[in-house]
């Protein structure tokens, strides 16, 4: 891109123009979702838009539904803002919406991720989305849909978000997974009738992200070299996704067995019951290893022991075993020291 003088002025609060238009045209295409250019507004990644929200909506002691085993950085940042956490336990359909409606009925909000439950893996069920959207209706609660890595399914079956089947959704998307976190770049699309509020709320508070950056993507969005990109990097993960659970298989056996979800960039790796998935990974964690315990993000719910396995930045299937290897080596020398 040739750089101009607009691209030196300060930012609109709401974000640069060209790239609202650019992402509401994707969303439309990608995930059917009809919205307009000043719906979106341009965050500094997902913990900015979730601050968007707070700003412009949350009030001390609101419950929010929040999925149980959760993403630690939804928790930590709803909890600091002075909301009331509500864990909701997810299954093999995703939140369990009833059990949401006996512990909580009244809740304001529901943040969920449906196409790819974090970190369970799972996607919501047509039966459990209508019933998310007939509760919300009902008590005029509203559902934060936090779409963070939709666009890496790899079965082409492709759900359209729930966003699309509902105006009262708050619907965040992010480039982090599809681009680079580097780049803090995420977007908040609100329904219509918040317009007003979100924009006076975005102009007193909203930090923005660098207007050059926001430049840069909404280039490389128009110019097509983001779909590319998106088409490139799907074949590339699902090999990746292959060769590391291959590899784990040929170095590790049956201790793990894999809950397969159709996308995303982690592997779920779950173990036996008896076994230790925190002192697990805190020890992989020591040796160089990017390994999360699953029990560690529950906070009421069962979901058993496992642990989390990134496979993105594996770039060989040679490098895949090694690493599996490696991470033996480290867990043998657990065991012998716990003797």
């Amino acid at each position: 891109m040739r750089l101009q003088s607009r691209h030196m002025s300060y930012p609109q609060s709401a974000g640069y123009p060209p790239l609202r238009e650019a992402i509401a045209a994707y969303l439309q295409l990608s995930r059917g979702i009809s919205c307009t250019p000043q719906q979106v507004f341009i965050t500094a990644g997902y913990r900015g838009a979730l601050n968007l929200i707070g700003r412009a909506l949350l009030k001390p002691q609101d419950q929010v539904w929040l999925e149980d085993p959760y993403f630690p950085p939804s928790y930590h940042l709803l909890t600091q803002m002075g909301a009331e956490i509500v864990p909701v336990p997810v299954d093999q359909n995703g939140i369990n919406v009833a059990i949401g409606k006996i512990l909580a009925p009244d809740a304001r909000f529901a943040l969920i991720t449906p196409a790819h439950q974090s970190p369970l893996g799972v996607t919501l069920s047509m039966a459990r989305k209508q019933a998310l959207l007939a509760w919300a209706e009902q008590n005029r609660a509203l559902i934060i849909e936090d779409d963070y890595d939709s666009e890496f399914l790899y079965d082409n079956r492709r759900q359209p978000a729930l966003a699309s089947l509902s105006d009262n959704i708050l619907y965040i998307g992010t480039f982090s997974k599809i681009l680079t976190p580097a780049l803090r770049l995420a977007y908040l699309v609100v329904p219509p009738d918040l317009l007003s509020h979100f924009n006076t709320t975005c102009h007193a508070w909203h930090d923005g992200s660098p207007l050059l950056q926001q430049a840069v993507v909404t280039d490389f969005m128009q110019e097509g070299h983001f779909s590319r990109h998106l088409r490139k990097m799907r074949a590339i993960y699902a090999q990746r996704k292959q060769m590391v659970i291959e590899s784990l298989d040929q170095v590790f056996g049956t201790r793990f067995q894999f809950d397969i979800s159709i996308g995303g960039l982690h592997l779920l790796a779950k173990l036996a019951q008896h076994e230790d998935d925190v002192t697990l990974a805190q020890q992989a964690r020591k040796d160089g290893f990017g390994i999360a315990a699953l029990s560690s993000r529950s906070l009421n719910a069962d979901c058993g022991k496992g642990l989390l396995f990134g496979f993105a930045n594996e770039p060989t299937p040679e490098a895949a075993l090694n690493h599996a290897k490696n991470l033996q080596k480290c867990l043998l020398q657990l065991t012998d020291a716990s003797r």
